[in-house]
C-alpha cells in the first residue's frame, strides 16, 4: 500500500470517529431536553398541587369564619366548674396567645365574681409574671382536690328526693353522678373522699334515700347477679354499674311517661300493694310459670320489660336477666 493510500485510510477512520461522537452528542442533547421537560412537568404539577392545597385551606377558613367564634365560658368561682373552664381556656386562649400580657387580659375577660376578685391584685401591676401568679392563685383557690371532693359529696347529700315516676328528675341526678364518675376516673377528686360510693353501703347512705322504693327494689334485684372484683374493668367498684342502672331506669321512665304510662298506677298490677315494678314483685315471682305467662298475656304486657303499649319484638328498653344476662326480667328466667 502506498503512502497516499495509508493517509486516505486514516482520514476515513477519523471521519467515522467524528461522526460517531456527533451522534453521541445529539443523543445526549435529546436526553437532556427530555430531562428538562420532565422537570418542568414535575414543577408544574407541584405548583398545581400546592395551589389546590392553598385553595382548600382558604375555603376551610372561610367556612370557619361563617361559624360563631368559639369562646370559653366565664368562670364565676363555682369550684365544680373550674377544671372544665381551665381546660377550655388553655385550648382556646393560652395556646394561641404570644405573650403573658395578652393571656392576663383574656384571663380578666373570662372571669367574674369571686374568681375575678381572686386575681384582681395581679391586674394592678401588670408584668410577664402576673399571668402565672394569677393562674396559680386560681389553682389554689378553686382547684384544690380536697375541697372539690367535699363539694361534690355535699351537693349529693343535699339532692332532693326523686318523685316516683319523674324520669327527667332522675336523669338530672344521673348526669351529676356521671360528673362524679368522670372526676374519679381522671383523679380530679380525691379517691378517699368519694370511696364510699364504690361500695353498696355508701350508695345506700348517700343516694338510695333520694329514690323511690320501686327503684331501690329494682337495684337490689340487680345486685343479686352483680359480681364486682378488683380484676374487673371498674376495679371492684359498683358505682359505675349503679350509674348505668339509674340511667337506664331514667330512659325507661321518660319513655313510659311520654307514650305508655301517662299516669302510672298507685298499686302493683299483680299484688295490688304499694306500687313497685312487676319485675321485683315477690308475689309475682312466687306465682309460678303458668300464672305469670297468663297474667302477662291477659294484661298485654311486654315479655322483655313488663311494660305496656308495645310488643316484645318492638321493645326498646328490655331488662337484663341477672341469672343468664339475656334480655328479659330476672323473674321470667324460667319462661
Amino acid at each position: 500500500m502506498s503512502r497516499l493510500d495509508s493517509q486516505a485510510q486514516l482520514i476515513k477512520e477519523l471521519k467515522e470517529k467524528v461522526n460517531q461522537q456527533e451522534n453521541e452528542i445529539r443523543e445526549l442533547r435529546a436526553e437532556l431536553q427530555v430531562c428538562k421537560s420532565q422537570q418542568s412537568d414535575g414543577a408544574t404539577k407541584g405548583l398545581v398541587s400546592l395551589s389546590k392545597e392553598l385553595i382548600g385551606a382558604i375555603c376551610k377558613q372561610l367556612e370557619r369564619n361563617r361559624l360563631p367564634a368559639i369562646e370559653p365560658d366565664i368562670f364565676d368561682g363555682n369550684i365544680m366548674e373550674y377544671y372544665g373552664w381551665k381546660y377550655s381556656f388553655e385550648a382556646l386562649i393560652e395556646n394561641d396567645c404570644c405573650n403573658n400580657m395578652e393571656k392576663l387580659y383574656y384571663l380578666k375577660k373570662y372571669t367574674s365574681g369571686e374568681a375575678k376578685q381572686a386575681i384582681s391584685a395581679f391586674m394592678i401591676f401588670k408584668n410577664e409574671e402576673s399571668h402565672n401568679k394569677a393562674i396559680n392563685r386560681l389553682d389554689k383557690r378553686f382547684g384544690d382536690k380536697h375541697i372539690l371532693s367535699q363539694a361534690y359529696m355535699k351537693k349529693l347529700d343535699e339532692w332532693p328526693p326523686i318523685p316516683l315516676n319523674d324520669g327527667h328528675a332522675l336523669m338530672e341526678l344521673v348526669d351529676f353522678l356521671n360528673c362524679i364518675k368522670v372526676a374519679k376516673k381522671t383523679e380530679i377528686v380525691l379517691e378517699m373522699e368519694t370511696i364510699a360510693l364504690d361500695v353498696h353501703e355508701g350508695i345506700a347512705e348517700h343516694i338510695l334515700p333520694k329514690l323511690s322504693q320501686s327503684l331501690i327494689n329494682s337495684w337490689i334485684d340487680k345486685m343479686v347477679g352483680l359480681r364486682c372484683t378488683d380484676d374487673d374493668e371498674h376495679g371492684g367498684s359498683i358505682f359505675p354499674p349503679f350509674c348505668e342502672f339509674l340511667e337506664r331506669q331514667a330512659y325507661i321512665r321518660i319513655r313510659y311517661h311520654n307514650s305508655r304510662f301517662d299516669d302510672l298506677p298507685d298499686k302493683c298490677l299483680f299484688c295490688e300493694s304499694e306500687y313497685h315494678g312487676l319485675e321485683v314483685c315477690k308475689a309475682f315471682q312466687k306465682s309460678g310459670q303458668s300464672k305469670q305467662q297468663s297474667f302477662i298475656m291477659r294484661n298485654k304486657l311486654c315479655f322483655k320489660c313488663l311494660g305496656t303499649g308495645h310488643k316484645s319484638a318492638e321493645c326498646e328498653a328490655p331488662l337484663t336477666c341477672s341469672l343468664c344476662s339475656r334480655l328479659h326480667p330476672s323473674c321470667l328466667h324460667r319462661l
